[in-house]
């Protein structure tokens, strides 16, 4: 159980600090006095630290640097606590070195739970950054390393597979994983939900290349892996014992699609000319890519028919491959990456992951598309879809989405603007979400929707307006009203899968942070 500091000036926070900790079985000590905070937590060895930002004389953010800039406690857990809910406060908490920020009110229950979270995370660390999967998935690692500016070389060992990905001051320089490197390698990793790993600091291992100069961000890689995964979605699937042959036989390359930019196309075809009649699975045991990467390839190019993809009569269930390791091992899939690519740009702009809730505001014709996108959704324990979707939407009273991932849950609220009280409805809703996605589509004009767009543009708490608006939907009518917003983005495609919606958060999410 965790020793945890709680420092703040009212008596009363401090109480239900205490009694939340001591319930979970972890030992609170309180101090209203922030002059002797850091003192505190030196001599007494503690494990975290509970500190309210507004305090007489000296203020958390001055405490918190006094323990940043202590050798004995500089790395130490901090949850900043305050009734500051603008984001530029949460914000400057983050940038002064906060681990977390919780604004009062707040759930009692909620604040042990990030607590724990950053507890074990630092115990992690103090373990020179070892342990299992299972608690630490490969993305939250990297996005740790990342905003630890950390250079060394993290080593995995999961599913019979062993790799390594080298960070230099936090950006990933290069991964390895077998016979693949760079980019591919990553994306491999990416997918790993079972085995173990850990960190070494100092200079990465030198076999560790094949991403450009400088490196590359943890948020890309996350994005473009969830932009995989969701292309991979919208395909079907050939099979792993499937035979393929590129067409036309013995021909030249046909054209090709130019839509795919991150899909090695000309590169599989080719693969597939040098080896006619060849099964998937000896194409998954070539460095050509990851084999997610393969296989999405693999889909575009049998969908265009430039290959031919023949179901084998018999199938060796024998035949072990890189790929099939990597599928045992994997528990990612398109909406979890999604979900865990828009908690990352929450954090970014300055959101607690824990929480992030989305408006989605449709019309009547998109409310039947959100319907389909919602009927989609994988039945798992980690998403909650509520019952009559659509009823809810046309009695003008919503329903909340649930997806939920290791980092923490987006709660996405689906409202159909239809009279005075759904609009009451989503006026009230609109401060406490991160973004707040407008889909007209379905309305004979954009009037009752152009409220939207200035309001969302003065609130400090909501960071991203999206506007569905495709060329001849009904969304173009409102486009003027956000040029020059500095909030709003317009989209110019409608979403065709849940996850895709997701993911079009996410960026945008990015993009304002």
């Amino acid at each position: 159980m965790a020793r945890v500091l709680a420092c703040d000036d009212d008596a009363t926070a401090l109480m239900v600090v205490r009694a939340a900790l001591e319930a979970a079985g972890h030992t609170a000590l309180t101090t209203g006095d922030p002059q002797s905070a850091v003192e505190i937590a030196v001599s007494m060895h503690v494990d975290a630290v509970v500190l309210d930002v507004v305090m007489p004389d000296v203020n958390g953010y001055e405490v918190l640097r006094g323990i940043r800039h202590h050798p004995a406690v500089d790395k130490l857990p901090v949850l900043m606590l305050s009734s500051l809910g603008e984001r530029h406060d949460r914000v400057r908490g983050l940038k002064e070195g906060a681990d977390d920020y919780l604004t009062k009110p707040f759930d009692p229950e909620e604040l042990v739970l990030r607590i724990e979270r950053l507890v074990e995370r630092a115990e992690a660390w103090r373990a020179h950054l070892h342990g299992s999967l299972e608690h630490f998935s490969i993305p939250e690692l990297l996005q740790q390393l990342e905003q630890g500016r950390k250079t060394g070389t993290l080593y995995v060992n999961g599913g019979g597979l062993q790799g390594a990905v080298g960070v230099v001051d936090g950006w990933v320089s290069g991964a390895a994983l077998r016979e693949l490197r760079g980019k591919d390698a990553c994306f491999a990793l990416l997918e790993l939900g079972q085995g173990r790993f850990r960190f070494e600091p100092g200079a990465p291992a030198g076999a560790l290349d094949g991403l450009e100069e400088g490196g590359i961000s943890v948020q890309h890689l996350v994005l473009e892996h969830a932009r995989l995964l969701d292309e991979l979605c919208h395909h079907e699937v050939v099979a792993p014992g499937a035979r393929l042959w590129a067409m036309p036989e013995g021909g030249p390359m046909p054209r090709l699609p130019e839509d795919h930019p991150a899909l090695p196309l000309a590169e599989l075809w080719t693969a597939v000319a040098d080896r006619p009649g060849a099964a998937l699975e000896e194409l998954l045991r070539t460095p050509l890519a990851a084999p997610h990467v393969i296989e999405a390839a693999l889909a575009v190019l049998v969908q265009e028919g430039a290959v031919r993809a023949e179901e084998p009569v018999d199938y060796d269930q024998e035949m072990v491959s890189i790929g099939d390791e990597l599928r045992a091992a994997s528990q990612i899939d398109p909406v979890a990456a999604a979900v865990e690519a828009v908690l990352r740009g929450a954090t970014a702009c300055g959101i607690a992951p824990s929480l992030v809730p989305l408006a989605l505001v449709v019309g009547r014709g998109a409310a039947s598309d959100v319907v389909e996108l919602v009927k989609d959704l994988p039945r798992a324990g980690s998403i909650d879809v509520p019952d009559s979707l659509g009823e809810l939407l046309r009695s003008g009273r919503g329903a909340s989405v649930r997806l939920r991932q290791n980092v923490g849950t987006v709660v996405c609220n689906v409202l159909q603007l239809e009279g005075s009280r759904s609009r009451q409805r989503i006026e009230g809703l609109l401060p406490d979400c991160a973004a707040v996605v407008l889909w007209p589509r379905g309305e004979t004009s954009a009037v009752g929707f152009e409220w939207i767009v200035p309001q969302v543009e003065g609130l400090e708490s909501t960071r991203l307006g999206l506007l569905i608006a495709s060329a001849e939907g009904e969304g173009a009518a409102l486009t003027p009203l956000v040029d020059g917003c500095r909030r709003w983005t317009v989209v110019g495609a409608e979403p065709t899968s849940f996850s895709g919606l997701l993911r079009v958060v996410a960026e945008g999410l990015f993009a304002k942070a």
